[in-house]
């Protein structure tokens, strides 16, 4: 061939070029598919790390939820609590108080029925307090009024060693009595007292404006000057109101027993007895008002 003849060194160089950018090529595309697993790695990293922050804010968003809804619970509950005790307590006054009100009406209730019972009682009480009954002794020769609320008489006699007693007692009233002794009355009992026995009177007498009180001690008739406090007049006679300064004691003289009660004394127009002695031990049923009431209702027969 005698056309042109190819260059022996041109061809080496050209495969030498081809070479060469063949080894380069190469070189980029390791590089490339390096970056590339660079950028992968790099992108499943991120993502990892993106599931996990996200994994976190989710969890954090459960547990956070759970534990706002706990205390939130916690809250309704325990305010639902406070609500309750709140409403216990205020329906727990509510009952006392209505309590105290019932006890309260009942109280005023019973107050006005003692209220009433008691104005009902002092009226029945003031009516029967005026009230009297009559008594009448023909032995004795008297008569009295007395008030109703003593009740029944009981007159008794006894006789002694000598002579006779008489007592006229109240079913009542125990705090008053009457009684007097016939002349020359002795007991049948052994006296050891020291004083002379106000129930064992005999009469009075009255010389002008002195007055004379017999009694008996032992069968024997002793006098004593009397000093009284008073004189009630009645119809046909007159009652001498004494106590224990009543009697003046001459000397070796007995004291008279009447104690620091309020008596009276009278005569009758009997001979058996001649003579009644009264005695008020309790003012609390008979006042002195009272007990001169008495003495000013005796009439003698």
């Amino acid at each position: 061939m005698d056309g042109v003849r190819a260059n022996p060194k041109k061809s080496k160089m050209d495969t030498s070029v081809r070479r060469s950018n063949l080894d380069q090529a190469k070189k980029i595309i390791k590089k490339s598919n390096n970056i590339n697993k660079s950028k992968k790695e790099n992108m499943l990293k991120g993502n990892s790390v993106l599931t996990n922050l996200l994994s976190i804010a989710v969890t954090a968003l459960i547990v956070g939820g759970a534990i706002y809804a706990w205390q939130d619970k916690a809250k309704d509950d325990s305010l639902s609590k406070v609500q309750l005790d709140a409403k216990n307590v205020r329906e727990g006054y509510e009952r006392s108080l209505k309590n105290l009100e019932n006890e309260k009406r009942k109280v005023a209730s019973e107050n006005d029925n003692l209220k009433t019972e008691n104005d009902e009682l002092k009226t029945t009480v003031d009516s029967v307090k005026g009230a009297v009954k009559n008594y009448s002794n023909e032995e004795l020769g008297i008569s009295f009024s007395y008030p109703a609320l003593f009740e029944s008489v009981n007159y008794e006699k006894s006789a002694g060693e000598s002579g006779e007693k008489f007592s006229i007692k109240f079913s009542k009233n125990d705090n008053f009595h009457i009684a007097g002794v016939s002349a020359g009355y002795k007991g049948l009992e052994v006296s050891t007292s020291t004083e002379a026995n106000f129930d064992n009177f005999i009469k009075i007498e009255k010389d002008k404006d002195e007055y004379m009180y017999y009694v008996s001690v032992q069968g024997e008739e002793v006098e004593y000057k009397l000093n009284p406090i008073e004189v009630i007049p009645f119809s046909g006679g007159e009652a001498l109101l004494v106590d224990s300064k009543s009697f003046i004691l001459e000397e070796e003289q007995l004291a008279v027993g009447i104690g620091q009660n309020l008596g009276a004394v009278l005569n009758t127009n009997k001979e058996g007895f001649s003579g009644m002695a009264m005695i008020n031990s309790d003012f609390g049923q008979l006042s002195p008002d009272d007990f001169k009431a008495f003495l000013e209702s005796i009439e003698l027969k």
